[in-house]
């Protein structure tokens, strides 16, 4: 059963043009989680190489000021 709308259909009872229609929608679905899956991997990977450069910009900063003591 699928519902649309609120209501409830069999897919068997879909013409070729419904039945195309519905695999356009599910194949839709998927790209956009996949999308979403994506996007989170890609603003994770973002922000840890923003965490690492600016980790790094520190770190140097943090030598020379031992040094000068």
């Amino acid at each position: 059963m699928i519902t649309i709308d609120g209501t409830e259909y069999k897919e068997e009872d879909f013409t070729d043009e419904q039945k195309y229609m519905l695999a356009q929608v599910k194949d839709l679905q998927t790209k956009e989680e996949q999308l979403k899956f994506n996007l989170h991997q890609i603003t994770v990977a973002r922000q840890a190489f923003i965490d690492g450069l600016s980790k790094s910009l520190k770190e140097p900063i943090e030598a020379e000021a031992d040094e000068s003591d």
